[in-house]
């Protein structure tokens, strides 16, 4: 993942079965273009999600976080961490990555189709939509109620594209953000709003999917190192 001066890798596994999604992840973000975070070039986060349920081990080298070093782990909801007012099991039905090309349909149109791709080894068919940002919030049991700003925001399509093996399960998804970001800065003041020295001409979000079937184990983290402090940020 890349937007801007911000870079971000990880990995992660996630399981349907049973019909609870649930997921986890690890990643690490190079913070050292924005002059770091409170002095910090690069922090590491862990989240855990299991049905609505997510939990977030923050950074340490975050001032102020975990409040109590012996519970790293704060505990939120979808809703909550997102900001959108979502029907969150109307998101969980939509997030299973097998059903994804069925989901695109309902906030996509697909624009081209490009046969003898290859992800990391796999062969694939690349299949390039062309995104409504409302629709997918729809699609996912999510709205701009709680977003007035950007609701006002004319954006155009955003491309993203999707690479099918040949099980037809998902490669690799791919997301360009590098015109919507250019379209909400010019909408809303202009280069003048973005600090000196940083633009989003590259901003993208890749994920590439492996090891299809493979068992899931994801648990909630040990109860006594969960923090009964709301997650930062969310009070406010």
């Amino acid at each position: 993942m890349k937007f801007g001066p911000v870079t971000a890798t990880g990995e992660g596994a996630a399981g349907v079965e049973g019909g609870e999604p649930r997921s986890m992840m690890t990643m690490s973000m190079n913070m050292g273009a924005l002059n770091g975070v409170n002095g910090t070039g690069t922090i590491e986060l862990e989240m855990r999600q299991l049905g609505e349920d997510v939990y977030v081990k923050m950074p340490s080298e975050l001032t102020g976080t975990p409040a109590d070093e012996g519970k790293p782990w704060y505990r939120t909801t979808l809703s909550e961490l997102t900001g959108w007012n979502m029907d969150v099991d109307q998101f969980l039905q939509s997030t299973d990555p097998s059903k994804m090309i069925e989901a695109l349909k309902e906030s996509a149109d697909l624009v081209d189709t490009e046969t003898g791709a290859s992800v990391n080894g796999r062969s694939a068919t690349k299949y390039r939509f062309e995104v409504d940002f409302r629709k997918v919030l729809q699609t996912y049991g999510a709205g701009l109620d709680n977003a007035e700003e950007l609701a006002q925001l004319e954006l155009d399509a955003i491309p993203l594209d999707v690479y099918l093996d040949d099980r037809d399960l998902p490669a690799r998804v791919r997301i360009d953000f590098s015109t919507m970001f250019e379209q909400m800065i010019e909408q809303v003041g202009g280069q003048d709003t973005v600090p000196d020295g940083v633009n989003f001409d590259e901003a993208y979000m890749q994920m590439d999917f492996t090891d299809w079937g493979n068992e899931v184990h994801i648990e909630p983290p040990p109860a006594d190192e969960i923090s009964d402090e709301p997650f930062p940020g969310l009070d406010n």
